[in-house]
Parts: structure tokens; C-alpha cells; sequence
């Protein structure tokens, strides 16, 4: 059998592999630090869910013939992608024109810390992406001496995956990123009006709550 990690996300691995002649069913293990899920399907193919996100796995599967069954197939290691992280809550600082406050805080966000997660602040010009800040804490804030209203900011993590299949980037993760436009009055990330947690937070750091 040949395996392949067929979709990866923050906490669900879905799996497909080539069919083996004559199986009635197929077992998939799937093993992590928590414990370990089994899952019996006909066809060949699993999906697990209500994994922990940003977390190293161990898949293999068995193919059913009858009363018997085939060796396993090789292990190998997989891993459940980063959480989105929340956007930075960007305040221009009063009577400063080119000054901006950003703060951020992704403690709340359900990663498995036990893998490095790298973190950037960066400031997008629409030209230019440059970082303000390098492996922040999981909370804080920096303030941004050459803000102006064009300029666009991001709360990046990535997290090194070594052990990732074939097909999936060895090196590093995609990073996961949020975004927030200061000064614009419309508090959305993406177009999507921020969590409502976020709105008020950014309205008491505004002075109006």
C-alpha cells in the first residue's frame, strides 16, 4: 500500500491510500502524545477529527482479508497544522502622526507548545514586508515609529515540521497569519468582522469602553 496524507488541518488528518485487491476493510492507527485512535472503514480512506493542533502523529494502516490480514503498512509521521492566529489589534497613538501601537495575544490559541512555534510581527506598505518584531511572546506589544494609514500588519507563526510525508513541506509549515489595517474604523480581518472578544478589547484600548 502506498500512503498519502490526503488533508491536514488544525485538528483533523484525513488519509487515502491505494486499495488492496480483495480486502473486505481496512484498520488506520493513528498515534499522538494523547493517545491513540483507531478507526475500521471499507473503503480506503480515514479521516480522524478533534485532534490537538500543531501536533506530530503516527499513521499506519492495515489491510482486512477475510478472517486475515496483510502486514501493516510503514509507519510514517504527520502533523496537524497551526490554529489561526488572531489579528493584532493595531491604535494609533495619540498626537502621533506616524506612530502606531500594535498588541497581540495568541495564548488562547490550542497548539501543541511542545514544537517551536516562530512568530513575526510584520509591517506590509503594500510594496514592501518587513519584521518589526522576531519571536515575540505569546503575548505583547510593540509600537511602530513609521505607521501610516496605508500600511497593514500581520501576527505570523510557522513551526518547523521535519518528519512531514511526502507532498507536504518538509522544512517549514505555511505560515498562518492575521491581518489588521489601522485606521480604518471597520475592525474585520479579511473582510470578516473581528471576534467579538477582539472588538471590545480594541474598543477599551481605544478609550471608549
Amino acid at each position: 500500500m502506498h500512503d498519502a496524507v490526503a488533508d491536514r488541518h488544525p485538528q483533523a488528518l484525513s488519509f487515502r491510500w491505494d486499495p488492496v485487491a480483495d480486502a473486505s476493510g481496512y484498520v488506520s492507527e493513528l498515534e499522538g502524545s494523547e493517545g491513540r485512535h483507531t478507526l475500521n472503514s471499507v473503503e480506503a480512506a480515514a479521516a480522524f477529527t478533534g485532534l490537538v493542533p500543531n501536533r506530530r502523529y503516527l499513521f499506519q494502516v492495515t489491510a482486512l482479508l477475510g478472517a486475515a490480514s496483510t502486514d501493516p503498512a510503514p509507519a510514517f509521521l504527520t502533523s496537524t497544522t497551526l490554529p489561526e492566529p488572531p489579528a493584532p489589534v493595531v491604535v494609533p497613538m495619540p498626537g502621533m502622526l506616524s506612530a502606531t501601537s500594535i498588541h497581540w495575544d495568541w495564548s488562547a490559541l490550542a497548539a501543541d507548545r511542545a514544537v517551536t512555534i516562530t512568530v513575526r510581527i510584520l509591517r506590509d506598505d503594500g510594496g514592501n514586508t518587513a519584521a518589526i518584531s522576531e519571536n515575540p511572546a505569546e503575548t505583547g506589544n510593540v509600537v511602530d515609529w513609521a505607521a501610516n494609514s496605508g500600511i497593514r500588519y500581520r501576527l505570523e507563526l510557522s513551526c518547523p515540521m521535519p518528519h512531514a510525508p511526502a507532498g507536504v513541506n518538509r522544512s517549514l509549515s505555511a505560515p498562518v497569519h492575521a491581518v489588521l489595517a489601522p485606521g480604518s474604523g471597520a475592525e474585520t480581518v479579511g473582510g470578516s468582522p473581528l471576534p467579538h472578544h477582539m472588538a471590545i478589547q480594541l474598543l477599551r484600548m481605544r478609550g471608549g469602553v
